[in-house]
């Protein structure tokens, strides 16, 4: 295929992929997590302070505040106060949409618009990335996966970071990976400043350092090389892992960095020694004089997120139980059931080809894309303190989907693999704009999934704009209204609405509350718990109806 026309079809392909995430970006209301986030990023640029929302890094979210700094917004910052593992984000979160309305669904947009080139960076790396391996129809395999697939537009049309930084991350990984085969200064530094915005992006790279030492270790030994030679890359990946080290403190305007040790005050277990509620095990011993080279907040937010996975107050849900802790394998169920059929048919295949002695030449070339996706989901795996969030595992993604490309762009063409790639686009056609509640369909597709997964899996509060657009079909009749979500509807103009009970015309009630999720809903303003007898009438009851896949409608008893 001519390099015109090559590009010709990656930037059609792309051009879609960006429609989709704006479309999706508008109509979907602000999910759990993203005013919290939306208010972290404005506070990091009022007051240069780094408190909020502590345990994600700020680049992502201080992006996404730009657009809301130049239109303009209403504050409210009273509900800020500090102590050790202090979490007032979310209540904050709330007092923004309160305090700005109706207005907070495009101030929200605009949020979700401006984070869009993430996608496109994760689009193109896939493009180049794969098109270097096996040619240019392995490019255009790569950037059909990146851009169709379901979980990647589900969190892309997103203000949180998980689909922002997995782009960022494989930008990083795709630079060192071409250092490692062609070690220069320029590829070097280039890598270290890239390694260092993914690291102010999502905590979880903090692995990506440590990884790469031990990846650069194995790719040496197995060829003879020079010492000078070592010697010299050596110090290459030193600079690399200063320069990040160096740009993830400078994202932080340096505070706090280089603190020592035993200053600290830890409120998980295993920072605190466990003896009291908060602590420091390091504080009598001889590491406490140890200059910490972070950041202060990311150090605080790095143990805040270690005592939510040791107990979390939230129970976890996986195959229709729910219990007080995770399961290792969790990540693995959320791969076989948020996949697409096709991509999972294909990646079988990619297993099985490469497993072959005649692929010995191919799976060396692929060792870094393979490499990396396994430690990555090891990590997140490893953290079973609670299972909520499949997103976690979402920077496997791309490696995946690379080195499925791979394979097929150096396999002879065949109907199989044809189909399977047609099945994952009809199946991502068929699901928007809700890709966040998609599920495939091996499982009985969104209207089942809540079988299996809840959470952010498929209800992140993500579906009120279109209740409210059900409402005003429906506008005589008396409905009820238990929303899973950050903020009270009514602060968003959503005031035709009755508490839940039996006797209302229609009860449209959040996926999560009719499974039996035991998380509060409303906000501390308007709080229902779901130990009410009344929310208890509605579960494991079939719907009458749904809106989008994340409420369902339930109509009064004849």
């Amino acid at each position: 295929m001519k390099t015109v026309k090559v590009k010709r079809v990656f930037w059609l392909i792309v051009t879609i992929h960006v429609a989709l995430l704006m479309y999706g970006a508008s109509v979907h209301s602000p999910t759990l997590n993203e005013p919290a986030h939306l208010v972290a990023g404005l506070s990091n640029w009022k007051f240069g302070r780094f408190e909020l929302y502590r345990v994600n890094p700020p680049l992502i979210r201080m992006i996404a505040a730009l657009p809301v700094m130049i239109v303009g917004y209403e504050e409210d910052w009273s509900g800020f106060y500090e102590e050790p593992g202090a979490r007032p984000v979310v209540e904050m979160g709330e007092d923004f949409v309160c305090t700005n309305g109706e207005r907070t669904f495009w101030l929200i947009t605009y949020s979700r618009w401006v984070c869009i080139p993430f996608s496109v960076l994760g689009a193109a790396v896939s493009f180049k990335w794969a098109s270097e391996l096996a040619g240019s129809r392995a490019g255009l395999l790569a950037a059909v996966f990146w851009c169709f697939s379901p979980n990647i537009l589900a969190y892309s049309q997103l203000i949180t970071p998980d689909a922002h930084a997995a782009s960022l991350c494989l930008l990083s990984c795709f630079v060192f990976s071409k250092w490692l085969t062609r070690p220069t200064w320029r590829l070097a530094l280039t890598s270290g400043l890239i390694l260092g915005c993914v690291e102010l992006a999502k905590t979880t790279f903090i692995i990506l350092g440590p990884l790469w030492f031990a990846i650069w270790l194995g790719y040496r030994f197995a060829r003879t090389a020079p010492k000078t030679a070592m010697l010299r890359e050596l110090a290459m990946l030193a600079t690399q892992l200063f320069l990040a080290l160096y740009v993830l403190n400078a994202g932080y305007g340096f505070q706090g960095s280089f603190a020592p040790l035993g200053k600290y005050t830890f409120v998980s277990e295993l920072f605190s020694g466990g003896v009291t509620p908060t602590g420091n095990r390091f504080a009598m011993t001889m590491l406490r004089e140890l200059p910490v080279p972070l950041p202060t907040e990311y150090v605080k937010g790095i143990d805040i997120q270690q005592r939510d996975f040791e107990t979390f107050g939230q129970p976890s849900y996986l195959n229709g139980e729910f219990r007080d802790h995770g399961w290792w394998y969790y990540y693995l169920v959320v791969l076989l059931l948020k996949l697409p059929i096709g991509t999972l048919l294909l990646l079988t295949n990619s297993v099985y080809s490469l497993l072959s002695p005649r692929s010995r030449h191919v799976r060396h070339g692929l060792a870094v894309l393979c490499l990396l996706p396994v430690a990555i989901f090891g990590v997140v795996s490893s953290k079973s303190g609670f299972s909520h969030h499949g997103r976690y595992a979402l920077p496997c993604l791309p490696f995946v989907f690379i080195v499925i490309s791979v394979v097929l762009g150096r396999a002879p063409r065949n109907r199989f693999h044809r189909t399977c790639v047609v099945a994952m686009l009809v199946s991502s056609c068929f699901i928007c704009p809700h890709y966040l509640s998609f599920f495939n369909a091996g499982c009985g597709g969104p209207r089942r999934g809540s079988n299996y997964l809840l959470h952010s899996n498929i209800d992140w509060g993500q579906d009120l704009i279109f209740f409210r657009r059900w409402l005003k079909k429906h506008g005589r009749a008396k409905a009820g209204l238990g929303y899973y979500g950050a903020f009270d509807p009514t602060q968003v103009g959503i005031n035709e609405i009755e508490p839940i009970d039996v006797g209302n015309d229609w009860n449209a009630i959040s996926v999560n509350v009719a499974r039996g999720h035991t998380r509060a809903i409303g906000t501390r303003r308007n709080r229902q718990m779901l130990d009410d007898e009344i929310y208890r009438h509605f579960f494991g009851r079939p719907p009458d109806g749904q809106v989008g896949y994340s409420i369902l409608l339930f109509r009064a008893a004849e």
